[in-house]
């Protein structure tokens, strides 16, 4: 992380993620059991993903360098664990039996891509102590700097990946990368063609029409 902070010229923000225990009914409070996705995040997750609090606050780096048990859940987590509502910053969080003080609820999030609804999170260096991660990181999600496009970023990225763990060139299934940006051009791409398709539609439908009126006149 240190190396593609100093590298990487192209990135903007970083943010390593690491899950926890995905078990059935790995999350409970009181008689409620449910099974959710546990996450270990930095502060900047909220910079990237943009979850807005309900209640309470984020992940904040006192939490992270003070391995705090402290949690913020999603949306989701909030509705079924605390079905009587109200604010429950202060409760008592088990996950996997290891109690967690939950510090902020998020609002509920539309869906798509980071989506936070479903997902309770852990100051990643607490994950990485709790469940024996040591250092590993499962998932590291970066965005551009403005003006930069997010496949200049990727490639730079991948780059220095390959070469501080010895990764051959030619070897494609190291590592495993997903550019929002392709997906987005790609919906853009077929909307217009929809677009241009409906507008050819409409318009043979009105020449057909004149046609028509001009042979019966």
């Amino acid at each position: 992380l240190d190396i593609l902070k100093k590298e990487a010229k192209t990135m903007d923000k970083m943010s390593p993620m690491v899950w926890g225990d995905n078990s059935s009914k790995n999350v409970r409070h009181n008689d409620i059991e449910e099974q959710f996705s546990i996450q270990g995040v930095l502060p900047v997750y909220n910079q990237l993903f943009s979850l807005p609090m309900q209640y309470g606050r984020f992940i904040n780096n006192m939490d992270i360098d003070g391995y705090r048990k402290v949690c913020v859940i999603g949306y989701t987590v909030y509705e079924k664990m605390f079905p009587d509502g109200g604010n429950v910053v202060g409760e008592i969080l088990y996950l996997s039996n290891i109690p967690y003080r939950i510090i902020g609820v998020g609002k509920k999030q539309k869906q798509g891509f980071g989506n936070s609804d479903d997902v309770v999170l852990l100051p990643i260096t607490t994950l990485q102590r709790a469940y024996n991660r040591g250092q590993e990181i499962h998932q590291l999600v970066v965005s551009a700097r403005p003006g930069v496009k997010a496949e200049e970023v990727e490639t730079e990225v991948k780059t220095i990946l390959r070469r501080i763990h010895n990764i051959a060139p030619n070897d494609e299934k190291a590592l495993w990368s997903w550019n929002m940006e392709q997906m987005f051009t790609g919906i853009n791409y077929t909307i217009l063609g929809l677009t241009i398709l409906l507008w050819l539609i409409g318009l043979g439908t009105l020449i057909s029409g004149a046609v028509g009126v001009m042979n019966i006149m």
